[in-house]
């Protein structure tokens, strides 16, 4: 499969960690997402999560790019993000404590949390949550009747993978249940 169909399954297994384990609090998630604004990657974790970005939407965003010429792969996602975030940037703009090593191959983003406020939960819209978890299980059925038609059985795909992306699909199709 394609490098953004892995990232959809990987966003999955992000979202249903935090379903499991936020109990429906607010959370802020962040890290290097490997994926740029207005992706498919991009608009499936908005949709899934409900999460807002304080840097902004699309393409041109204030934050700008956090890894050269791939543009902003980095992200602070957040439930409610305009109040909860005071101001957000790019970190890290030049050398630390005059030292020229280099740390990341990616900037850093920097927020200022308003204090205070406490972000409502994620409240995702359910009409596009769904379109998500649909656009998700026809990736990997696509996935899954490549490796059987292609045979990866012997190569790439290990056995016990096959399996997980035929189990991610049922959880998915389970979640569907009456809004497919």
């Amino acid at each position: 499969p394609g490098a953004a169909t892995i990232r959809l399954a990987e966003i999955f297994e992000i979202f249903e960690f935090v379903e499991r384990f936020s109990a429906g609090k607010s959370f802020i998630l962040g890290g290097d997402l490997n994926f740029v604004p207005g992706s498919v990657e991009w608009d499936f974790i908005r949709d899934l999560l409900g999460l807002d970005d304080p840097c902004g939407s699309g393409l041109g965003d204030r934050c700008g790019s956090t890894s050269g010429a791939d543009g902003r792969l980095d992200y602070l996602l957040v439930a409610g993000g305009a109040p909860l975030v005071q101001s957000i940037r790019r970190g890290f703009m030049a050398s630390i404590d005059d030292d020229e090593a280099v740390y990341s191959d990616h900037l850093a983003l920097e927020a200022v949390l308003t204090p205070g406020i406490v972000a409502a939960p994620a409240r995702p819209d359910p009409l596009r949550q769904a379109a998500a978890l649909r656009l998700l299980s026809a990736r990997l059925e696509e996935t899954l009747e490549e490796i059987e038609r292609i045979g990866f059985f012997s190569g790439f795909w290990h056995v016990d993978q096959i399996k997980a992306l035929r189990d991610m699909n049922a959880r998915t199709k389970l979640r569907l249940g009456g809004r497919e």
